[in-house]
């Protein structure tokens, strides 16, 4: 695989959602391993196959709606998100590259070259809201996925999410994905100390941040650009990471997420196209674009 050429494309995509932010006004910031890349390789790490974005879930929701509209009309980017695609299961949205072809093991690809748009949502400052808000989330996202393919349980959880499917088979999984998103969101009027993406898969805590880390943002060499990162990024990382100066082994220099890449002529009958949103924010309406 041509590492270097898909990091382009990559960087291509990540260009076009700067350009969508910073006409729309929206915060963002990179996160993960991309933030790590921006502060020890000033880009993206060498080995790195992928890129990753964060936004406070009122941005988020607003980019998903700027971006949209600013791709309505082209036939090479589009943004995939739970919320307006059926056939998508996950959280956090991502911008594509429809003149690409990926290979990775994960049950939601986008079988192309993409970024991740990760919503950051408050998180309850008393430990037991916490803890309930967790377990609910992850009953209710297991139960989204569990739409697309059958679960692998065993013994009291075999039996427990049984008993959830049977209470919630009359629900849609418009409906469903609907309740996860209130899940997610419903500390987001209140102010809290913390703010996480709550389909993390670091630990429990490891992907928070505290409001005040990213209050200030800055922009910072990144390849041969600049991107914005929290001016809190080293105690972010930190938490995240630990000791972000040791150098890796030559066998942990490897990439993770795609197996095989390549470019390909766009076909605009198999390209993705999201639906057009009316108004993202009502979500009474989501069963228009989040097709049965």
């Amino acid at each position: 695989m041509d590492l270097k050429l898909l990091q382009q494309h990559e960087m291509n995509l990540l260009q076009q959602i700067v350009r969508i932010c910073d006409t729309a006004h929206i915060d963002y910031w990179l996160t993960g391993g991309s933030m790590l890349g921006a502060v020890k390789y000033k880009g993206m790490i060498p080995w790195d196959d992928d890129i990753d974005v964060s936004m406070k879930r009122a941005d988020y929701d607003r980019f998903i709606v700027a971006a949209n509209s600013h791709f309505q009309s082209n036939d090479r980017y589009d943004v995939i998100s739970d919320l307006t695609d059926h056939d998508y299961g996950i959280t956090w949205a991502k911008i594509v590259d429809n003149q690409t072809r990926i290979k990775e093991d994960f049950s939601f690809s986008s079988k192309t070259v993409f970024v991740d748009i990760i919503p950051l949502d408050n998180v309850a400052d008393k430990p037991l809201t916490r803890f309930w808000d967790k377990n609910i989330f992850h009953i209710v996202d297991q139960l989204v996925k569990e739409r697309y393919s059958d679960g692998d349980h065993r013994g009291v959880m075999k039996v427990f999410f049984d008993l959830a499917h049977t209470m919630t088979k009359n629900m849609s999984l418009a409906q469903l994905k609907r309740l996860r998103y209130r899940i997610m969101t419903r500390h987001n009027d209140t102010s809290t100390t913390k703010l996480m993406n709550y389909a993390s898969w670091y630990a429990f805590g490891r992907e928070w941040v505290h409001a005040a880390e990213v209050k200030k943002l800055q922009a910072v060499p990144f390849n041969d650009t600049k991107i914005k990162i929290p001016a809190g990024a080293a105690a972010i990382l930190k938490r995240m990471y630990g000791d972000i100066h040791r150098t890796p082994s030559a066998a942990e220099q490897q990439s993770k997420h795609i197996q095989a890449f390549k470019v390909v002529p766009i076909d605009k009958k198999t390209a993705h196209r999201s639906l057009p949103i009316d108004n993202y924010f009502e979500t009474q309406h989501l069963d228009t674009f989040a097709r049965e």
